[in-house]
């Protein structure tokens, strides 16, 4: 990019200060790029400083001469910090030039895109949309129906341990002797033990006096094992196990050193003295010399040990100073420890279509999903309908107990029928999404039918004796036109007659789509599920149902949108109070409604405000003006497509990926995250799947949904701003004001949760913070790092930083983040206590390396950019 120049004075000295202060720029919302920015200058830490604040700014360069007609030269009166100038030497008054180099339109639209169209990128994310670029990128999200997503029902992947190799076959036995005195001349023993836990074979176990081995009489009982009673004369010391025993022959051929049998000696510990170990009393009525010379002979069988030290066998006499050392082999090397595979969604989704999940597994699912889910786009598009159409989980339960004509008293049933209602509705709106031809009438159609809706909204409370408005008015407040947006309370009077006689009633699985087949004759125990049905005697059928009556639409739509026309809808039935024509009165509302202007601009400013910024509005936009505001055109652009498609969901989404608001910094980082958005970014920033050498499948980031979803206090949706997902009360659904979500508490919650995420499993407080620890939330950003850093660079402080700053500031120029990649820098040169430590002479295999690593990522996440998007 082009460096874009401006200038500003700076007048200094030792005794007088004049600061020139200019206008600091403000990016307005509306603008796709903003203006060449203006100086502002304060006081930092008793010394001047100028800034040149730009959206975006890859590098700044600062300037200075005496003269303000120059020369300009490379300044060096200064410290530079990022977009800032700390003037160090202000002795003399001085100008100042800055230039600033734009990051490229292409990484600030592709970053943008990242934001927007999924949860927050992932590294690999990243990588494809360099690769591919961001118009492809856009066009892969948008076909959803084209990205492969088994996500719900893959298996669990289990990574198997190596074995271990089997051991070598036992073939000979090894005779050792040895000869030497007993300094007791007594109540002498004879012993053998291991310097630590391990196994021997012996036999044929021969003690003799003199220098010849196997010469003269045994002077130990049982020392070839024929007899198969072992204690006594044999002892079994402390650290000598229950399991050694006589046994037969291990090896190849059967045969033991002598005779049939031979000697299993088993040791959990290194023996502390003789009689701990494996040992026999001898010579307790005789006396020795001294001197008396004693030879000693066995037979044993390198047996591999347990651990990859070689054991230490010893063999002696009591007091002897003779000492018989025999090395047993040592075992291999134990095969690595597999890692931890990501978890697996499909046991939820078992449970969600089995009527057996409860609230906990559906918020699971989708947080799951919002990570993991491949169709990123398809993942935002069905939570934002949802959150459009949106019902409570708990009034739903609450009718199972306290409205149903057959209340369910066990508890546990009530939270599965509750939650199979809201996931049946949910599931059918991300079916509808994955159909290019979808439509939002096809949205509003699901909606009307779907049970949760017809309770939540006291629907199924409404009949011709008592009609209840709270459907009616909701439906165009808040799903349709908008809050006041072309339409009156007559309008929503007339409106709760077109839905008396719906009701939600239990039906066998075969009936279950006829609105007009019999429910079941024993709901409390009958099989079936609870679905739509339609009470014709309920129903309001002889009245004349008049909406919008004497009202054109607004003349601020203009005549594109048939503005001055009328759109009076006339319901006349007649019908007699059987017939189950007024069934059909509720569609012809939502044809009417769905294509109408104001529905077209209410839905259209809200997918603006999700996918560009908050400030667009409805109801107040006048669509004839000669000088439109780039809102008042995309909102327009939008509306133009949807009423040329028959209000065609991705023809909408076509209009504002290409618009000049989206693609430049009208969207850029305008947006701040929900807790939804914020806690899956922390995850999915840091997550890349490998797959090594042993067919091991291990992420560098997981999460298994309940560790952002949660339950109850422990949720991080709710402590960030209380965000239960299925469950709000109010029928708004969550608002993309970013006003809403924060504040002083809900931002502290944001930085528990990624501190939280990024600290190891094995840490202590990972297991009482947000439930229990394991695959809840699980990171390792050293390994990430591993993976896409050469080696080369893994102890070089700014090379770290620079690396995750790219992963989580994509849409931030670096000369904007000098500050943040400071502070990143010194915290990894700094010990948890706030001692100086060299970063790149630590370890990066151990937990001091790990540990900043992890506080650095961390402390980048809760920085206030990585709120924004």
């Amino acid at each position: 990019m082009k460096p874009l120049a401006f200038t500003g004075r700076l007048l200094s000295s030792l005794t007088h200060l004049s600061l020139l202060v200019l206008p600091t720029l403000t990016l307005v919302a509306a603008e796709s790029n903003p203006q060449a920015p203006v100086g502002v200058a304060d006081i930092y830490q008793g010394k001047p400083r100028i800034s040149f604040p730009y959206p975006g700014a890859d590098l700044y360069q600062f300037f200075s001469a005496t003269n303000p007609a120059g020369p300009y030269l490379p300044n060096n009166s200064g410290l530079q910090m990022g977009l800032s100038l700390l003037v160090t030497n202000p002795n003399s008054a001085r100008f100042y030039q800055a230039t600033v180099t734009p990051m490229s339109s292409n990484d600030l639209f592709a970053a943008t895109v990242l934001n927007r169209l999924t949860y927050g990128p992932t590294p690999d994310d990243i990588d494809r949309i360099r690769a591919i670029g961001p118009e492809q990128f856009i066009a892969e999200q948008m076909a959803a129906e084209n990205i492969t997503d088994t996500l719900s029902t893959d298996p669990v992947i289990t990574n198997t341990p190596i074995a271990l190799p089997p051991a070598p076959p036992l073939t000979n036995w090894i005779r050792v002797s040895a000869s030497g005195t007993a300094t007791a001349v007594t109540g002498t023993n004879f012993g053998i033990y291991l310097d630590r836990a391990g196994s021997v074979y012996l036999d044929d176990i021969r003690l003799v006096i003199g220098n010849l081995a196997d010469t003269g009489p045994n002077l130990l009982s049982n020392g070839d094992f024929e007899d198969p009673t072992l204690v006594p004369p044999w002892q079994r010391g402390s650290v000598i196990t229950t399991g050694s025993v006589i046994t037969n022959s291990p090896t190849v051929d059967g045969q033991a050193a002598s005779g049939t049998n031979c000697l299993l000696l088993i040791a959990n510990a290194a023996a502390t003295s003789l009689t701990s170990g494996f040992w026999q009393a001898f010579a307790t009525n005789n006396q020795y010399a001294s001197t008396q010379r004693f030879t000693l002979s066995f037979s044993y069988l390198p047996v591999r040990q347990p651990t990859t030290t070689p054991a230490l066998m010893t063999v002696r006499l009591s007091g002897s100073l003779t000492v018989t050392n025999i090395t047993l082999p040592p075992g291999p090397t134990p095969p690595p420890t597999p890692p931890t595979p990501p978890p697996a969604l499909n046991l939820v989704f078992q449970k969600l279509t089995n009527t057996t999940a409860v609230l906990d597994d559906l918020r699971a699912w989708q947080a799951f999903r919002a990570v993991r889910g491949p169709r990123q786009l398809h993942e935002v598009m069905a939570q934002f309908f949802q959150n459009h159409l949106t019902t409570q989980y708990q009034k739903t339960k609450d009718w199972f107990d306290n409205n149903y004509s057959n209340a369910i008293t066990n508890d546990t049933v009530r939270q599965q029928l509750a939650v199979d209602l809201h996931w049946r509705e949910h599931k059918k709106l991300r079916d509808a999404l994955l159909n290019p031809n979808c439509t939002f009438s096809n949205l509003l159609r699901i909606s009307i039918e779907s049970p949760a809706m017809v309770i939540y909204l006291d629907t199924v409370l409404n009949s011709r004796a008592a009609p209840n408005q709270n459907y009616g008015r909701e439906l165009l407040e808040l799903h349709a036109m908008g809050a006041d947006n072309g339409y009156v309370q007559q309008d929503i009077v007339e409106m709760a007659k077109v839905w008396t006689g719906w009701r939600v009633v239990k039906k066998d699985p075969l009936v279950a789509d006829n609105v007009f087949a019999a429910p079941v004759t024993d709901p409390t125990n009958a099989p079936g599920l609870f679905v739509l049905h339609y009470v014709p005697g309920s129903h309001e059928s002889n009245s004349v149902k008049r909406l919008f009556t004497n009202v054109v639409i607004h003349p601020r739509f203009g005549a594109q949108f048939r503005g001055g026309q009328p759109y009076l809808l006339t319901i006349t039935n007649g019908a007699a109070a059987t017939s189950t024509n007024g069934f059909g009165e509720g569609y012809k509302v939502i044809a009417h409604l769905a294509n109408l202007p104001y529905t077209m601009e209410f839905v259209s400013v809200k997918l603006c405000r999700l996918f560009v910024h908050e400030n667009f509005e409805f109801g107040v936009y006048d669509y004839t003006t000669n000088n439109p505001s780039p809102e008042i055109l995309l909102v327009r652009d939008c509306m133009a497509a949807w009423d040329s498609t028959g209000g065609n969901i991705r023809s909408v989404l076509n209009v504002i990926f290409s618009s000049a608001l989206f693609r430049g910094h009208g969207a850029s980082q305008q947006k701040i995250k929900t807790p939804l958005e914020f806690s899956a970014s922390v995850m999915r920033a840091l997550r890349v799947s490998s797959t090594d050498t042993n067919n091991w499948v291990s992420t560098t980031a997981d999460t298994d949904g309940y560790g952002i979803s949660g339950s109850g206090n422990t949720s991080p949706l709710s402590r960030m701003g209380n965000m239960g997902l299925f469950n709000k009360p109010e029928p708004d659904g969550f608002s993309e004001f970013g006003r809403i979500w924060l504040n002083t508490a809900n931002l502290c919650e944001r930085m528990r949760f990624a501190q939280h995420a990024l600290m190891p499993n094995t840490g202590s407080l990972k297991t009482s913070d947000y439930g229990t620890p394991g695959s809840k939330n699980t990171t390792d950003p050293v390994k990430l790092l591993k993976l896409k850093v050469p080696a080369g660079s893994w102890n070089n402080d700014g090379a770290v930083v620079d690396f995750f700053l790219a992963l989580l500031y994509p849409g931030e120029g670096r000369g904007n983040l000098g500050p943040d990649r400071q502070a990143a820098i010194s915290f990894l040169n700094t010990t948890e206590l706030g001692a100086a430590s060299p970063f790149n002479v630590l370890p990066n295999t151990g937990a001091s390396y790990d540990g900043r690593v992890r506080g650095m990522v961390a402390l980048l996440m809760c920085m206030p950019r990585y709120q924004e998007q």
